[in-house]
């Protein structure tokens, strides 16, 4: 049964963070700017039009592709640079799907009973990563999620809970914690990815 250590993963992000100081901060930086653009102002959300609002969603999601596979270039000691972040934008459909279907699938699980909501979480928890990382399709995406988290749950569940608290910390510390604390944590969720999937393709 495939399995991995939180604190083996935590280590070899610190180190990893270490070896990419710059890439990493601003990789961070450009996700904390678009974040920025959803804070609350007077009346909740600031006063953008729709059209703005769309533009900025969208660009949101492709950083976020591009975020995703440069952790990844950098968690399998590949040579990457920023450019990544701006360089996939074939697979904004299939993610986006897969991360409403995601979406979707733990609102059900959680408004029949929380459990259920966690469970789904869970056992589908890598499948937006699956179609980036892999470029493979939904549905397949959630049925090597499944696979890859049989068996190691309560494991996962673990995990979420330290990098939530991983990132609480980073925002106590002035806020500017979060520019280690936010990448850190994203290497340490994307070697468990990565020591999962190749486990299961062993």
């Amino acid at each position: 049964m495939q399995t991995f250590s939180i604190k083996e993963s935590y280590k070899r992000a610190w180190e990893l963070w270490k070896a990419n100081k710059g890439l990493m901060t601003f990789a961070t930086v450009v996700s904390m700017i678009l974040g920025s653009f959803r804070n609350p102002g007077e009346h909740g959300y600031y006063r953008t039009s729709i059209i703005i609002a769309v533009i900025l969603f969208v660009i949101a999601v492709l950083v976020k592709i591009g975020l995703t596979k440069l952790f990844l270039k950098v968690v399998d000691g590949q040579p990457t640079n920023w450019k990544e972040i701006f360089k996939h934008g074939d697979l904004f459909i299939v993610y986006l799907c897969t991360s409403i279907l995601f979406g979707i699938g733990l609102i059900i699980g959680t408004i029949l009973l929380v459990i259920p909501g966690i469970y789904f979480a869970l056992t589908y928890f890598f499948a937006p990563v699956i179609v980036i990382d892999q470029k493979i399709g939904i549905i397949n995406a959630f049925k090597k999620s499944k696979e890859m988290t049989k068996g190691v749950k309560w494991k996962l569940l673990g995990l979420i809970l330290v990098l939530i608290l991983t990132n609480i910390l980073g925002a106590l510390v002035f806020v500017v914690g979060l520019l280690v604390s936010i990448p850190v944590s994203s290497l340490a969720y994307m070697h468990v990815y990565r020591k999962l999937s190749v486990s299961i393709s062993a």
